[in-house]
């Protein structure tokens, strides 16, 4: 159970580090509400992957996973539609 822990931490971190990464670092005055919201919610998953011992580690992976590219989406949506305006 320990081990399991420990397993669920490192790699919810990992996941993190990687996907805020592709992602881009950005400062909280610079974040638009839906970076903000998506932020939250991708710590949600990543808590609810370490904590939660009935999620299963692929399923809160996939989750982690899913929610990342639609945001990496999104943005690439925004940035295009954003372009097209102007």
């Amino acid at each position: 159970m320990c081990l399991e822990v420990i397993v669920r931490v490192v790699l919810s971190f990992l996941v993190l580090l990687i996907l805020t990464r592709i992602m881009g670092r950005k400062e909280i005055s610079q974040m638009t509400f839906f970076n903000f919201f998506s932020a939250i919610t991708i710590g949600t998953l990543s808590g609810a992957l370490v904590t939660d011992q009935t999620l299963s580690i692929g399923n809160g992976l996939i989750a982690l996973l899913a929610w990342s590219i639609l945001t990496i989406i999104i943005g690439i949506m925004t940035i295009k539609s954003k372009r097209r305006n102007n």
